[in-house]
């Protein structure tokens, strides 16, 4: 097998590691480590540690573990430091040469900044704020209000790879409504820490029951998920969650009505 390489590339990297591999090199006593290649900077250390409270239901079961780090003058980290450095140290494992990149300078800032982005729903201690003043008393409001076709992206908590996909509510309400732009920020809430979309469809789920109390609701969930397609099995397949709750969901005719504002066919309805 040949490797070519571009004029001068790696050589000074295999010169270092030829130099130390001889027994003269070995011998002699070793002065300060040499920086590690990777950006261009000395890894500074970090300490990490992690208080967990206890789950919340409004939470979705997550207490928000805080994470800090220490800088080598001793002075905290933020947790955007610690994110970034944790990056920085990831991009090292992919070997001095590639890591050492110019254009990789600034990859662990931007992707610290996704991480917090993608994450940002752990920072809400009471997912149920997002409704703000959007719940209106209706009597009217006694049939079928289905939102449809709502996007999210949330992140696997089994790999740290996106998920992504639509949601369909549909409830019955008992004269208490929910303003319409109130259910996809809702949902965001949950969706934008690290999930499975089984708990992110009962997480919704139970906080529009909590805020409302409607006779009956259906959440349905659609997703792929990048931990099936883009690695192991390599399946571009989709991913289905359905929940039931309130009182009135064993009812026949609510039920149907329930699975037809969230699009489940005949077919899966007979199964259910």
């Amino acid at each position: 097998v040949s490797v070519s390489e571009r004029p001068g590339q790696g050589a000074h990297f295999r010169a270092l590691v030829a130099r130390s591999a001889t027994p003269e090199a070995r011998q002699r006593p070793r002065a300060a480590p040499l920086p590690r290649p990777c950006f261009g900077f000395e890894e500074q250390p970090i300490a990490v540690a992690t208080s967990a409270a206890a789950p919340s239901p409004s939470s979705g079961g997550y207490s928000g573990a805080e994470v800090t780090g220490v800088a080598p003058a001793g002075q905290p980290m933020s947790p955007e430091e610690v994110a970034e450095a944790a990056y920085k140290s990831l991009l090292s494992t992919l070997g001095p040469e590639y890591s050492s990149r110019p254009e990789l300078v600034r990859t662990p800032y931007r992707a610290a900044k996704a991480w917090r982005e993608m994450t940002q729903g752990l920072r809400i201690e009471d997912p149920l704020e997002v409704a703000g003043t959007g719940i209106f008393d209706v009597p009217e409001a006694r049939d079928l209000v289905a939102i449809r076709d709502m996007p999210f992206h949330s992140m696997c908590e089994h790999h740290l790879l996106p998920f992504s996909g639509i949601a369909h509510v549909a409830y019955i309400p008992d004269g208490k409504v929910l303003g319409l732009s109130k259910f996809p920020r809702l949902l965001n809430v949950f969706a934008k820490r690290l999930q499975l979309q089984e708990r992110l469809s009962a997480n919704f789920a139970d906080a529009v029951m909590t805020l409302l109390q409607p006779r009956a609701l259906a959440v349905a969930l659609e997703a792929t998920h990048a931990c099936m397609c883009h690695r192991g099995v390599g399946v571009n397949a989709s991913t289905r969650t359905l929940v039931l709750r309130g009182p009135g969901r064993g009812e026949l005719a609510v039920k149907e009505q329930l699975l037809d504002g969230v699009s489940f066919s005949s077919g899966a309805r007979a199964r259910l």
